[in-house]
């Protein structure tokens, strides 16, 4: 089955740090000004709609949603982050209804998820 790759590079113009996060992971990267991260996701699944990348801004983050069925990896200046030996498991089914009910949003307010400055 042919794998499906796509890359999203995502910019820090601001003049603060900010979060960046990656789900459904959970993975919460602070992200310096004019920093650049870029992820690469994989897929036996095509991106297309339904399954597409999806990026939301916030006032202090940028939050990057995987679709279902793909992994990723995170860069930054050639490093990787993250995920290390231990590559990132596939998207299980039903992360839209997940997005759709706040699940993401919702457990970062309750757990108070904040990045380390």
């Amino acid at each position: 089955m042919p794998e499906h790759e796509v890359s999203l590079t995502i910019s820090n113009e601001r003049e603060a740090t900010i979060s960046f996060i990656l789900e459904p992971w959970g993975e919460i990267y602070p992200m310096e000004p004019q920093t650049k991260f870029t992820v690469y996701f994989r897929s036996h699944i095509a991106p297309s709609s339904p399954h597409t990348v999806e990026v939301t801004y916030g006032v202090d983050q940028i939050t990057v949603y995987a679709w279902e069925g793909c992994t990723a990896t995170l860069f930054q200046n050639g490093e990787e982050l993250g995920a290390g030996a231990a590559p990132r498991s596939r998207v299980p089914h039903g992360l839209e209804t997940l997005k759709n009910i706040g699940f993401f949003r919702d457990t970062i307010k309750e757990t108070g998820r904040k990045i380390p400055l």
